[in-house]
């Protein structure tokens, strides 16, 4: 009760309620009870007792609150001393039990001491009984050790090294039956390598560095292949960009992706349009919802264009995609369907991304690359055979498309010794977010 009437609130709110009663008795005086301004004046007071009731209540259930807090208190401290009590007691049975030991230590102590003064006794006596010794040569010892040879143990060390890391390198190559440096990729294939795409580590889904992490090695090396595939100023801008690859399994489609990705989020209306339709993998990486239509029933006219396209995961960029591996013998994209189909999408888009199949084995990737305006051909780090890479890209050229340059992905951003992956050493560290 002191607390309630000690409160400055509700002594302000009592001398805002009198000046109220005086207020309305004036009021009443003047107009009569049933006046507006006396109904006014006595609704004000009816709010100024709810707001008094309102403050006594929380001083009252903030008093309420520090009582349960200190009867909280008082409950721990109860706990504590029934713990430390025990604990005196187990401390008190603890030093009976190690005055005892000490006891019995003390005791084994002192007959060892005997027996040590016994034994010395002996061991002099047995010493008179000996005869003089005479000292003929005094031991020197030597300035350094005789063995082993350290300096010649070093070198030969240093010669196993050399021959076992040598061994191993040549064995590496001889092995290895993909390409292990840009120098290699641009000489064999007689084409540029437009970007190098590091190796993500296992626990990471490559897909969504774009999203995750827009400042990492993942996403600058797409952003370098944009700007060596479009080009600078004064070159012709390329709409329909195709990625492909020698084999499965290069991480063709997930370039298709981030590629597709980044276009859009430098403020160009992108479409991502999946022609690998016996695969049809694109709806897996993603983050949309399964659409209802796709690019399949598009072609076979059982939908419209503006049924099949659904947004993507970014700003700017929509997506026409297969919705479950499609296997059949038609020529599904012959017939002009497919290059009808681009000529209507690029009026609508600034950028068309085009996920083909692979090129060796399969006939539509090599189709559909004659009608992209540029084609980038994935090559995976120390994997792919120079062969099958070597063979897709004579492919493009005879066929009339226009290979514009390689995409190494998957390279072990920790192999500084390659050629070409210079801009990957320490030294740009701080120049691309940790993954």
């Amino acid at each position: 009760m002191s607390e309630v009437l000690g409160s400055t609130v509700i002594a302000e709110l009592r001398r805002q309620r009198a000046d109220a009663l005086r207020i309305r008795g004036e009021v009443e005086a003047r107009y009569g009870e049933r006046h507006p301004e006396s109904l006014r004046v006595r609704d004000q007071i009816a709010s100024l007792d709810g707001q008094i009731q309102a403050e006594a209540r929380r001083v009252v259930g903030s008093l309420q609150a520090t009582a349960a807090s200190a009867e909280a208190r008082a409950d721990s401290l109860r706990t504590s001393l029934a713990g430390l009590e025990s604990k005196r007691e187990r401390t008190t049975r603890d030093s009976v039990a190690a005055e005892g030991l000490e006891r019995e230590a003390a005791a084994k102590r002192a007959l060892y001491e005997k027996m040590s003064q016994m034994s010395l006794e002996s061991m002099q006596a047995a010493r008179l009984s000996i005869a003089q010794a005479e000292v003929v040569d005094r031991a020197e010892p030597q300035p350094r050790p005789s063995s082993p040879n350290k300096p010649l143990l070093y070198v030969l060390s240093m010669l196993a090294a050399i021959a076992a890391g040598a061994g191993t390198i040549a064995v590496m190559e001889m092995t290895s039956g993909g390409f292990r440096s840009v120098e290699d990729v641009q000489e064999q294939l007689g084409i540029a390598v437009l970007a190098i795409v590091p190796k993500v580590p296992k626990t990471q889904n490559p897909a969504d560095l774009m999203l995750e992490r827009p400042t990492s090695m993942f996403a600058e090396s797409f952003r370098i292949a944009r700007a060596a595939i479009l080009g600078v100023k004064g070159t012709r801008a390329r709409k329909v960009i195709a990625i492909t690859s020698s084999l499965p399994a290069e991480g063709k489609t997930t370039s298709a992706v981030a590629f597709a990705r980044t276009l859009a989020t430098a403020n160009a209306k992108t479409l991502l349009l999946e022609c690998d339709i016996r695969r049809a993998a694109v709806r897996q990486i993603v983050r949309t919802p399964a659409p209802t239509v796709g690019l399949i029933e598009v072609l076979h006219g059982e939908a419209s264009l503006d049924e099949a396209i659904h947004p993507g995961d970014v700003p700017n960029l929509d997506q026409l995609l297969v919705l479950s591996p499609y296997f059949s013998a038609e020529n599904l994209f012959g017939e002009g369907r497919m290059e009808q189909l681009l000529s209507t999408l690029r009026e609508r888009y600034d950028h068309i991304v085009l996920d083909l199949p692979p090129l060796m084995g399969l006939a539509d990737g090599r189709y559909l690359a004659v009608l992209a305006d540029a084609t980038a051909v994935v090559v995976k780090w120390g994997s792919t055979p120079v062969s099958a890479a070597t063979s897709a890209i004579n492919w493009l050229r005879s066929d009339g498309s226009n290979p514009v340059g390689v995409i190494y992905t998957q390279v072990d951003p920790s192999a500084h010794s390659v050629g070409g992956l210079y801009y990957y050493s320490k030294q740009y560290s701080d120049y691309y977010q940790a993954n």
